[in-house]
């Protein structure tokens, strides 16, 4: 009896530290990121703005929570976005939000680039317009409506681009505050067809462009 004792004693050791090992084991190969670390999708390529988005480019990778970033898309986010257009440069590796993907809306329309309205074009302009504003181009002395246009950059003297002190977008018009620079110059989006449109309205007519915003006051 005290012989059986000891070898089921024995067993239970050895069963015991073979459990130890396991659980050490799993610890340091899945447990310790099971707990520690939460799961996010990062890109597995460079994105450049006006990329197409696909889920066959996104990878799921393991993070602290302190380096999970805000609005960082989740499993149920990504068929939505599909073949959407990237916005802005992402690189690889990083993770993706939201706010990386241009929505359905601000995809250029068919045939339509950026052209530029030369500060020498613009008669009046208010100095909070900012890119992604909508835009109404009136001539200056008829007030005729030429066209309606979304602005693609804001541009200084130095074709650097405009934009709050701050960086902040805000679409109140009137909550909007002192600009980084002087704006010199914007570019729109419109097609060849409609710009042509409006500069032959500057050689002709040697007038010049109202621009009015439209926008939440």
């Amino acid at each position: 009896m005290r012989l059986d004792s000891v070898k089921i004693k024995a067993v239970i050791g050895l069963v015991i530290m073979i459990s130890s090992i396991i659980a050490m084991y799993w610890w340091e190969q899945t447990g310790r990121a099971d707990i520690m670390f939460s799961e996010v999708f990062v890109v597995k390529k460079d994105f450049y703005k006006g990329d197409t988005f696909h889920i066959k480019y996104i990878e799921k990778v393991k993070v602290l929570p302190s380096n999970i970033i805000e609005n960082s898309l989740k499993i149920r986010d990504l068929k939505k976005f599909e073949g959407r257009k990237i916005g802005q440069f992402i690189p690889k590796g990083n993770q993706i939000t939201e706010a990386m993907i241009l929505k359905k809306n601000d995809i250029q329309k068919e045939n339509s680039s950026i052209f530029k309205i030369k500060n020498n074009w613009i008669e009046n302009m208010s100095s909070s317009i900012r890119k992604g504003d909508i835009v109404d181009i009136l001539d200056s002395e008829t007030q005729e409506f030429l066209g309606k246009f979304k602005i693609a950059y804001v541009k200084d003297q130095d074709q650097c681009e405009v934009t709050s002190d701050e960086g902040i977008i805000e679409d109140n018009i009137l909550k909007r505050k002192t600009n980084s620079a002087v704006i010199d110059s914007i570019e729109i989006i419109s097609t060849l067809e409609e710009y042509k449109k409006l500069e032959n309205r500057i050689k002709e007519n040697q007038g010049k462009f109202l621009v009015v915003q439209r926008g939440e006051i």
